[in-house]
C-alpha cells in the first residue's frame, strides 16, 4: 500500500498536525523533532506496518526528497529501537483525541444512524495487577459498517463517561446514535441531541 506523502505533507500538514502533542522526552540528546517522528510512524502504519522494525525499514526506503518532507533533521531513517523508546513515552490517549479532531476537519457525519459500543480488549485483563483491561470506545455507522471513531478509555474511567468524551470530539450532525442501556443517562441524551444536534436510541 501506498501514499502520496507530497499531499500528507503540503496540504494535510502532517508533522504540524503531530507537533500539537507535547513532547515527553528530556530536553537533552534529542536526535529528532516529535512531530516528525510520529508522522513518520503514522504514514508507515497507514501503509501496512505493525512493528517498530517494520516501521524503521518503511522510513530507510524513502528517498532523500521524501525524508525532507518529514523534517527529521537528520537525513536518515531512526532506528527500530528509537521509534519503540518514543512509542513508549507516548500518551497514546492524547495522540487518539489529536487524531479525531484532526480527522474531524476533513469529514463530518451527516445525516447517519451510528452505533456506539464499549469492548474490552480479549487477553488484555491483568490478575497480578488487577487491570481491568483495555477498554475501546467505538462509533460504527450502521448500513456500511464504517468505523468512523474509535479510542481507548483512559485508565480508571468508566464505558459512560468514557463514550461521552468521545462524542466531545466527534464531529457529527443530524445522526441518530444507538447505543446499549448502560447509556441510558441525561448526561448523555444531553449531550447528544444539545450539543451534536443528532437525536438517540438507547
Amino acid at each position: 500500500m501506498g501514499i502520496n506523502l507530497e499531499i500528507l505533507s503540503d496540504q494535510c500538514k502532517i508533522v504540524d498536525v503531530f507537533n500539537s502533542i507535547e513532547d515527553p522526552r528530556s530536553k537533552f540528546g534529542k536526535q529528532f523533532n516529535l512531530g516528525s517522528i510520529l508522522a513518520v510512524a503514522f504514514c508507515a502504519i497507514l501503509c501496512g506496518c505493525n512493528s517498530y522494525e517494520a516501521i524503521h525499514d518503511w522510513c530507510k526506503s524513502l528517498s532523500e526528497k521524501e525524508l525532507l518532507l518529514f523534517n527529521l533533521g537528520k537525513p536518515r531513517a531512526p532506528s527500530s529501537s528509537f521509534f519503540q523508546k518514543t512509542f513508549r513515552l507516548m500518551n497514546m490517549h492524547e495522540i487518539e483525541i489529536m487524531l479525531m479532531n484532526w480527522f474531524s476537519e476533513y469529514k463530518t457525519i451527516i445525516n447517519k444512524i451510528i452505533a456506539l459500543d464499549g469492548k474490552f480488549n480479549r487477553g488484555s485483563k491483568s490478575v497480578v495487577n488487577h487491570d481491568r483491561g483495555v477498554l475501546l470506545l467505538t462509533m460504527v455507522i450502521h448500513d456500511c459498517k464504517e468505523v468512523v471513531f474509535q479510542t481507548q478509555a483512559a485508565p480508571g474511567v468508566g464505558e459512560i463517561t468514557a463514550a461521552r468524551e468521545m462524542l466531545d470530539y466527534a464531529d457529527i450532525k443530524n445522526c441518530i446514535i444507538t447505543a446499549d442501556a448502560a447509556h441510558t443517562q441525561e448526561l448523555t441524551a444531553k449531550k447528544i441531541v444539545i450539543d451534536k444536534e443528532s437525536d438517540f436510541f438507547l
